[in-house]
């Protein structure tokens, strides 16, 4: 058993919580380095004005909980949901209101992508420290993040590179090491994180760098949106290494650049919402003129008309 956290309606309470097979990653949690994992009964609790599990639930790449999760309304009231995290630091209603103001933050304008650093940054602005959030060492050293050791007695592995595996256990960083070296257990305190600085140019001419480690792609393109001065879900943007996209290549530590970005376009939000929310599959080739509707959150529909030149025009309705 872990310590974590029950939550019924708008009410959140500590409790012990046993991991197994059935619990979900917190999207949000996840994305930001925190092994954070819930689990909802299988009845449906008591009614409740606020529901504060939906926005636990919060997917970055849409700004909402997914479907099955928009409790109230249609959908009726919540099941009890318990939270912990698996990597043993306990998960308290502390820690989850520091997470609840963060994901406020993050998608007050609308989905992002949030990352490792948006967290850490987010903390320091708001002067905490607490352990349920910013004690993680997923958090302070993420999976394929260059580190170099030093203060070791094993003198030799002293200033080589090391890759973080993203093993995690009795408070030591997994590292994997060049021969003959191999894979090391290390405390924290005997490793430094390896900055990492990558060139990046757009089509027009534009030049700047971007500072990792990166614990995925969504950092690092999320660092290129922030660039760009565009939130990640307004404007689309290829990303080359040479000729390479780097969605492509599969362990971002060999993302080291000169990298070339490639704007292809602005994203509709709605269609994004559409597109998630329709369930009811409506078809795309429609008559000029024909107006589709669908279910998005309580009180409000997205509508669509389609357009001469056959495209949809998206806006939002209220019930």
């Amino acid at each position: 058993m872990v310590p974590g956290i029950r939550i019924v309606g708008s009410q959140v309470r500590d409790c012990e919580v046993v991991l197994d097979g059935s619990f979900r990653p917190c999207p949000t949690a996840q994305a930001a380095g925190i092994p954070l994992f819930v689990k909802r009964d299988a009845f449906p609790g008591p009614e409740s004005s606020l529901y504060l599990s939906v926005r636990l639930m919060t997917e970055p790449r849409s700004g909402f909980a997914p479907m099955d999760w928009q409790y109230g309304g249609i959908m009726g009231p919540a099941p009890a949901v318990v939270a912990a995290r698996t990597d043993g630091v306990p998960f308290t209603p502390a820690g989850w209101e520091v997470l609840d103001n963060f994901i406020d933050a993050m998608f007050s304008d609308g989905p992002r992508l949030v990352n490792r650093e948006d967290m850490l940054r987010f903390l320091s602005e708001a002067q905490l420290a607490l352990a349920d959030v910013s004690e993680s060492l997923a958090l302070q050293y993420p999976k394929n993040a260059q580190v170099i050791p030093k203060g070791l007695t094993v003198a030799a592995l002293n200033g080589v590179v090391g890759t973080v595996t993203g093993r995690y256990e009795n408070g030591r960083v997994g590292v994997h090491f060049r021969e003959p070296f191999g894979l090391k257990a290390l405390r924290p305190d005997n490793l430094v994180l390896q900055r990492q600085d990558i060139a990046v140019s757009t089509m027009s001419g534009e030049t700047w760098s971007i500072s990792g480690p990166f614990a995925d792609i969504s950092g690092l393109r999320r660092a290129i949106a922030e660039k760009l001065e565009v939130r990640v879900g307004d404007m689309t943007f290829d990303v080359l290494q040479g000729d390479v996209h780097i969605e492509s290549i599969a362990d971002v530590s060999c993302i080291t650049g000169p990298l070339t970005v490639v704007v292809t376009g602005e994203r509709n939000f709605l269609e994004d919402m559409w597109d998630n929310c329709d369930g009811q599959e409506q078809p795309d080739d429609a008559p000029v003129g024909e107006q589709q509707w669908c279910y998005w959150t309580e009180g409000t529909e997205i509508h669509r008309v389609k357009q001469a030149d056959g495209t949809w025009k998206y806006n939002t309705e209220s019930e």
